[in-house]
């Protein structure tokens, strides 16, 4: 949640930047962009670059149970976090006109990072957690991929205003050492354990993510500044996790889900030359779906609907390097 509040306090700053240059800066060239960090160019023409930077995050697996006192309560929650990750990329542009730019870009995980999991269950309803486990978790591999149109709908001297159509697939997978346990056996979380590192869960999310933004773009050659924000109410995902001590393996389901994003540029391009750093947050809050349960030694699967749910946030910082042609 602390990503994502101040990549908002830092995206209304930039606002306020582009639009004081808007009222101030003499004539220039003006650009405009997508959720990408390369700007539309001046004239047609292709770009690429390669990317690095370091991302931040935390996402959420849920499991729900019902109640006939209290409802619909948690029974089981899963914190992963994404600490320190090191991402790799690279982006390409092609723009057929002067209003319409074709982007792509993709980025994975160079190191495994340094977060941690923590597993808390609820024996009863209405009690708060009874049980928690802390595990290490290292980042086994990761994708985040986006393709998306940008069309220039509004073209002044200082600024343009562009909309943006495009998809994003978010990948993130795990696996944990355990650290220590605490659980409620007689009494309440009464018995603690110190972990031996083994290997007890494996996890990973995907979203699938149609969406549509829009980009404000101000340029004083070479330099530009930009800031775009996308939204969909279309989210889906699907999650797989592997309790390998249990010989459990849940899958879950999601359709609907709400995706917000803000990415903050400034950059320079001077002939050929491109460099940019962008500031990317992304917060897709929880949402519930269809829960199933495989039990690996009878191979029986048991499924329920709204019993589960996911959600995910990040903040990404990275510089972009590369040629326009």
């Amino acid at each position: 949640m602390k990503t994502h509040l101040l990549v908002l306090v830092r995206a209304r700053f930039l606002l306020f930047l582009c639009a004081a240059a808007f009222c101030l800066a003499p004539a220039p060239q003006a650009s405009a962009g997508g959720l990408t960090d390369i700007p539309v160019l001046e004239k047609p023409g292709f770009a690429m670059a390669g990317s690095y930077g370091m991302l931040q995050g935390t996402s959420h697996e849920i499991v729900y149970d019902w109640d006939f006192l209290v409802g619909r309560y948690k029974l089981s929650e899963l914190i992963w976090d994404l600490q320190d990750i090191e991402m790799a990329g690279a982006l390409i542009s092609v723009q057929p006109t002067d209003r319409i730019a074709i982007r792509a870009a993709a980025w994975s995980a160079v190191t495994e990072g340094t977060g941690r999991m923590e597993d808390y269950d609820w024996a009863m309803a209405g009690m708060d957690w009874t049980d928690r486990s802390i595990s290490d978790v290292s980042v086994v591999s990761s994708l985040t991929a986006d393709m998306n149109l940008c069309w220039v709908a509004l073209h002044r001297k200082q600024m343009d205003v562009g909309l943006v159509a495009g998809y994003r697939h978010i990948m993130w997978e795990w696996e944990d050492s355990v650290r220590e346990f605490l659980y409620s056996v007689e009494g309440f979380r009464d018995y603690y354990e110190i972990g031996d590192g083994s290997n007890m869960i494996d996890y990973r999310q995907d979203f699938m993510i149609p969406y549509a933004g829009i980009d404000i773009s101000c340029r004083f050659q070479p330099f530009f500044l930009r800031a775009a924000a996308a939204y969909s109410p279309l989210v889906a995902a699907e999650d797989k996790d592997h309790h390998i001590a249990r010989g459990l393996r849940f899958k879950e389901t999601f359709f609907g889900g709400d995706y917000y994003g803000l990415s903050l540029t400034a950059g320079l391009q001077e002939g050929i030359f491109l460099a940019a750093m962008t500031l990317e947050g992304q917060y897709i809050p929880e949402f519930t779906g269809k829960l199933s349960v495989t039990d690996e030694a009878t191979g029986q699967t048991a499924s329920e609907e709204d019993a589960a749910g996911i959600s995910h946030e990040s903040g990404t910082i990275r510089l972009a390097v590369g040629a326009t042609f």
